[in-house]
């Protein structure tokens, strides 16, 4: 809690003062830059000339050259003397209560001089603890000194120091006194004091280092204003846990590798949290004061008081005096078509005349050494090696696997690309490979092995193909590469037809329709299809057809033909018919071979020229467009007519 330091102060005899004292500090010349005093007994300065400003509504006159003063109220009254001096007219006074410079309340008389001489502007009502601010004025603007006097009552000092609430710390930690929340500025200083305790370093700043329990206290002093604020803080220091360790067995085979950390003289209570580590800073499993830890090194305890954050750590070497063999039982191998029995290699294992190899093994088989460091197998397995120092007992295992690889290659997906008829090189491709163990090489010549599957313009011949996994692994087997049959095509020999004709080329070769990738003619605009072996030709005139086969396996046959072509219209008419309607020769028209296209136009005349029929732009061979012997619906007389045709 807080509480308010009141000065009084005694003056003795009469005191002289020069017409600027202001000590400790210059008034205000406004209500905003009023400074706050802590002593007002005794306090002198002189009004300044023209300072004219607004007055507050209470006050008993205008402004001309106004000061401003404040101070703490340390009493519920004040009377205050104003005693002015050197000026004609006097000064006004009065004291406010304002929290804004902007509203003010009257907490005095206002005194109003009509000449020069003492006034005491009283203030009955006042809260201890609250800041009110003084006003004086030199009357009709007057420049005046003056000296105040104190009559009755007391000046607070303002709340400046401020050190928190109290608190303790953990022996062994170096906790801080933080007095930040207290006031600050340039003419502010500190100092921290205690009767009880120590103070490390910090005495005169807001924050100090100490390392002791006790009270401490801070004294705040502003050097201008005179004020001095004091708090106190009450440090204290928990209980923390100690943490003891006992010295340890030594480690060793005879101790079954285990030794037990003892922890048991150590202070703990409910809140304390017990955790074990090692010197790498792992976190051990165990939570309890005792420990059993089965190698050597450095362990530590930490007691953590969980209420207070208290901690004590304590620490203890095991020695190990174990001498424990290193088994290394090699690496991991395998048996298979061309590996059938292996070495193991456990060299990397301790060695010494205090030293014994046992060689143990599931399904595997010892075809020797199974008491040395290179025994020799022949059979798949895990082989275990158990070493055993005779000085102390101490002893290691360790194990391989030894594995059966049984995959050999048993199979392949092989292509033969045979030469055509009269070619003399051919391929080998060899496309999947069954069983063994990838990537695979192969070869034709049991010599050079090559890792392409293919073989290019291999010659006509037997050969053996050999492939090799990559453990050495072979399967063998016979090819053979000899040339494809003989390609044969024959589309026929030449022939001669008549324009507008057509017939139907009928290719024969020795390959079946599903075995040919291409069927090829040329010219192929009068054939009915260019992919088919037997087309229908339509030439227009003389042509040599080319016929081109492809086959499946890209051998190829050609065969040619030349087609003549009698471009000869060919026009018939009857030199007789007889128009009776028994349905036989009842027309004359023109008859045609398939070479003309159209009738354009077709006439018949009695023997004097007169027109007896006429008709345009008909096909040939039809009947119906002919002419059926009559004249206006009659037939005429038999006899001999004359035609005239063009087609």
């Amino acid at each position: 809690m807080k509480k308010w330091t009141t000065i009084f102060l005694l003056f003795l005899g009469q005191i002289n003062f020069a017409q600027n004292c202001n000590i400790p500090t210059a008034p205000g010349l406004t209500c905003q830059t009023a400074p706050l005093l802590c002593v007002l007994d005794g306090y002198c300065s002189k009004t300044v000339n023209s300072n004219p400003q607004a007055a507050p509504n209470s006050f008993c006159g205008q402004i001309e050259n106004a000061h401003w003063l404040r101070f703490v109220a340390g009493s519920t009254s004040l009377s205050l003397q104003v005693s002015p001096s050197n000026c004609s007219i006097g000064l006004q006074g009065h004291i406010y209560y304002t929290s804004n410079c902007v509203n003010y309340t009257a907490v005095s008389n206002c005194y109003d001089q009509t000449g020069v001489a003492d006034f005491v502007l009283t203030a009955p009502n006042l809260i201890v603890g609250e800041i009110y601010t003084i006003l004086l004025d030199g009357k009709g603007g007057d420049v005046c000194d003056y000296e105040l006097s104190v009559l009755e009552g007391e000046i607070g000092m303002p709340e400046m120091a401020d050190v928190g609430l109290p608190f303790s710390f953990c022996p062994g930690e170096i906790p801080i006194l933080d007095g930040t929340a207290s006031e600050s500025g340039t003419n502010i200083v500190y100092a921290w004091t205690t009767n009880d305790g120590n103070i490390l370093n910090g005495a005169n700043s807001m924050i100090a280092q100490i390392d002791e329990a006790g009270t401490y206290f801070l004294e705040v002093r502003d050097t201008l204003a005179g004020c001095i604020d004091m708090d106190s803080v009450v440090v204290g220091i928990f209980d923390a846990p100690i943490a003891l360790l006992e010295t340890p067995e030594i480690l060793n085979c005879e101790t079954n590798m285990v030794v037990t950390l003892n922890a048991t003289n150590s202070t703990v209570f409910p809140s304390v949290e017990i955790q074990w580590s090692d010197a790498n800073g792992n976190i051990l499993p165990g939570t309890d004061l005792t420990l059993e830890v089965m190698s050597g090194g450095e362990f530590f305890i930490e007691l953590f008081d969980t209420n207070t954050g208290c901690s004590d750590m304590a620490s203890v070497t095991v020695t190990a005096d174990l001498n424990t063999p290193i088994a290394n039982a090699g690496s991991n191998a395998e048996l298979n078509c061309v590996t059938t029995q292996i070495q193991i290699d456990a060299t990397a294992s301790s060695t010494g005349n205090n030293f014994t190899y046992q060689w143990t093994t599931d399904t595997g088989n010892f075809l020797s050494g199974a008491n040395s460091l290179n025994p020799v197998i022949n059979e798949a397995g895990t082989y275990s090696l158990t070493i055993l120092n005779t000085e102390n007992g101490c002893e290691s295992t360790d194990e391989v696997v030894i594995t059966l690889n049984e995959a050999v290659p048993e199979d392949a997906m092989i292509e033969i690309e045979k030469p055509c008829f009269g070619e003399n090189q051919g391929n080998i491709f060899i496309t999947d490979v069954m069983g063994g163990n990838p990537p695979y090489s192969y070869s034709i010549d049991n010599n050079l092995f090559t890792e392409n599957p293919n073989f290019r313009n291999i010659a006509i011949g037997e050969y053996t193909l050999t492939i090799r996994d990559k453990i050495g692994c072979e399967w063998s087997t016979d090819i053979s590469i000899s040339s494809l049959e003989e390609f044969v095509l024959d589309i026929g020999v030449d022939r001669e037809i008549h324009l507008g004709d057509s017939f139907q080329i009928k290719a024969a070769t020795n390959r079946f329709v599903d075995e040919l990738n291409q069927i090829l003619w040329s010219p192929d605009t009068t054939l009915s299809c260019n992919d088919c072996l037997q087309p229908w030709a339509s030439p227009l005139a003389s042509t040599v057809y080319h016929l081109r086969l492809v086959d499946e396996n890209g051998c190829t046959a050609t065969d040619q033909f030349t087609v003549l072509v009698d471009e000869t219209p060919r026009v018939y008419f009857p030199n007789i018919f007889s128009p009776n309607g028994d349905g036989v020769n009842d027309f004359l028209y023109p008859h045609a071979g398939a070479e003309v296209a159209e009738v354009i136009d077709f006439q018949v005349f009695n023997r004097w020229g007169s027109l007896l029929f006429s008709r345009n732009r008909f096909l040939p061979n039809d009947a119906n467009s002919g002419w059926d012997g009559s004249f206006k619906g009659k037939l005429v007389d038999t006899g001999v007519v004359v035609f005239v045709a063009r087609v």
